[in-house]
């Protein structure tokens, strides 16, 4: 029998609970044996409790601290993987799923071997024809964001199919590629951690593909936050230096030291420059660096495609649906697009 087990990572998600538990209560019955993880990161609000007392059948792990998305759904990933389930789900605590969500999932993963990882589509709530993500899009210079992101479900003439990477808020997860590879990379603590699994799952040979069949909806709320600039920009920067060659480090040098320019004006402005010199400030120090050359050259080593395709297949733009100005449109993305446009007919490794 196929065991899947479906991870939730809790963070003060008190408010948001009931309306997740009640829609996994409410999914289609398959031939399966599901299992669903709650890992509570340290929830104040006894998020913990909340579970525990009303849905005993649930596995529930009390982190003593909060570790962040990638520890605390690595935590929860490897009581399944030790528990031998072959598929691992991981929901957000603000998703509510649709009743027939995890089966189309599974099946493509059953049917197709050289599949790592699988989304399903991410709507909105509660603006259900409203689409959150099909995918997410990854920019060379290391920037993500969802695609589709607020377009009506209904003029979407043709879905993509397979995708630069799939969101950590409703992904699941061939048990036995995450063996092979890795789980989440614990340093980013918050945010790209899915892009670097993503990456890693596709350097080792594998897919990851958009099962539009498979609905699940995203309670999002846009915020800014210091704290968010922070774990962004600095993953970012880490995410470069981990999967790209060293000449495609150096031909992207110039454009990133352009747009870097570009952010630090703009930080003066935001509130955000003290933030950024401690992005900065993060790769002085020696053991930083370290860490991130040790993780750089088993990817280098074991790596099974080129830099030349992986850049064809990331973006030129930023497409940031909720930031948009002047500058960003009309003149860093037509000098980054160009900047892809000259690196793809010069790089061959």
């Amino acid at each position: 029998m196929i065991r899947v087990a479906i991870i939730i990572l809790v963070y003060n998600g008190r408010k948001y609970l009931p309306a997740l538990l009640a829609s996994l209560k409410k999914q289609q019955v398959y031939n399966y044996q599901v299992k669903v993880i709650a890992v509570d990161n340290a929830s104040t609000d006894k998020s913990g409790d909340f579970i525990t007392k009303n849905y005993p059948e649930m596995k529930v792990i009390i982190n003593a601290e909060n570790y962040g998305f990638a520890k605390g759904n690595n935590i929860g990933m490897n009581w399944a993987l030790a528990n031998n389930f072959d598929y691992l789900a991981l929901l957000n605590q603000d998703i509510r799923v649709s009743e027939d969500w995890l089966g189309p999932l599974i099946k493509a993963l059953e049917a197709q071997p050289k599949l790592g990882a699988v989304q399903p589509k991410i709507m909105y709530w509660p603006d259900q024809d409203k689409i959150n993500s099909l995918g997410n899009i990854l920019h060379y210079l290391g920037f993500g964001f969802t695609s589709y992101n607020g377009l009506k479900e209904s003029t979407i003439k043709k879905y993509p199919e397979y995708i630069n990477y799939a969101s950590g808020a409703a992904v699941v997860y061939r048990s036995s590629v995450l063996r092979e590879i890795g789980l989440f990379d614990e340093a980013y603590f918050m945010y790209h951690e899915d892009t670097d699994l993503s990456l890693r799952i596709k350097f080792w040979g594998y897919q990851i593909k958009l099962i539009p069949k498979a609905k699940v909806f995203h309670q999002y709320e846009f915020s800014r936050s210091l704290k968010k600039f922070y774990y962004i920009e600095r993953n970012r920067l880490i995410l470069l230096l981990k999967f790209y060659k060293l000449p495609t480090l150096l031909f992207i040098l110039p454009v990133l030291i352009f747009l870097e320019v570009g952010l630090i004006i703009q930080s003066l402005f935001n509130g955000f420059f003290i933030y950024r010199l401690k992005v900065y400030g993060y790769f002085v120090n020696p053991l930083n660096i370290i860490k991130i050359i040790k993780k750089r050259r088993k990817i280098q080593k074991e790596r099974l495609i080129n830099d030349l395709t992986l850049i064809k297949e990331l973006t030129g733009k930023i497409e940031f649906q909720e930031i948009d100005n002047f500058f960003l449109k009309y003149i860093f993305n037509p000098i980054l697009n160009f900047y892809k446009f000259i690196i793809e007919r010069i790089i061959f490794w």
